[in-house]
């Protein structure tokens, strides 16, 4: 399991935004190793389980 970083309530909804913001824009599939790392690991997880899945479903 990767450690959880604590954040004000504040800063999470801003991460969140972020996170749906880069998910949202249709030619960017992949996000920067950058984007990333500023991300919490839990979005960061999240996005790479979605994003298995979504390659799961059109490679089978």
């Amino acid at each position: 399991m990767s450690e959880l970083i604590k954040v004000s309530k504040d800063v999470k909804k801003k991460l969140l935004k972020i996170a749906g913001e880069l998910q949202s824009e249709r030619g960017k599939k992949y996000l920067s190793a950058r984007q990333l790392a500023f991300l919490s690991p839990v979005m960061r997880e999240r996005t790479v389980a979605r994003r298995r899945a979504l390659w799961n479903r059109s490679h089978t």
